[in-house]
Order: structure tokens, then C-alpha cells, then sequence
């Protein structure tokens, strides 16, 4: 989901690299979430860690990737972890 704008001016002068995930259309699940980082970000350090698990997918995208992916956020499902409650 995308950030409101004054969220991305925020984040983008609080993390290196923040814009270059805007080079991918978002989706209805990522990285990020499969490994569990959800909800709203409190801190900066939880914006860091969104973004470089957002870089990482950008720079590592595969096939692969995408179902392992697909497979984490469907195991979510069944096993919400502790940020979904």
C-alpha cells in the first residue's frame, strides 16, 4: 500500500534509498510483510527495515522469490505472527 505523501517526504529524509523502491508497483503483499514487519511504523528504525527488505527484493527478484513469498504471507494465514494481533 502506498504511504500518504507526507509520509514518503518523511521517511525518504530519514532513510538512504527510501525512493528507489517507487521503481516497483506495490502489491498486495512483500517481502517486508512475509517476514512479519506490519502496521503502522513507529519508528525509524522499523521504516529501515521495511526499505531494505524492499531494496533487497528489487535487487534480487525471481520467480523464486515471488513464491517464496506468496507461500510465507499465505503461512501467515494460519500462523498470524505476534504484529497481526
Amino acid at each position: 500500500r502506498p504511504h500518504f505523501v507526507q509520509h514518503d517526504e518523511m521517511f525518504a529524509d530519514a532513510v538512504n534509498e527510501y525512493r528507489v523502491r517507487f521503481f516497483v508497483k506495490p502489491g498486495i503483499t512483500g517481502l517486508a510483510q512475509a517476514h512479519g514487519h506490519r502496521g503502522e511504523m513507529q519508528t525509524t528504525e522499523a521504516v529501515n527495515e521495511r526499505v531494505q527488505l524492499d531494496l533487497l527484493y528489487i535487487h534480487n527478484w525471481s520467480l523464486w522469490l515471488d513464491l517464496t513469498i506468496i507461500a510465507r504471507t499465505a503461512r501467515q494465514l494460519l500462523v498470524p505472527p505476534p504484529t497481526a494481533r
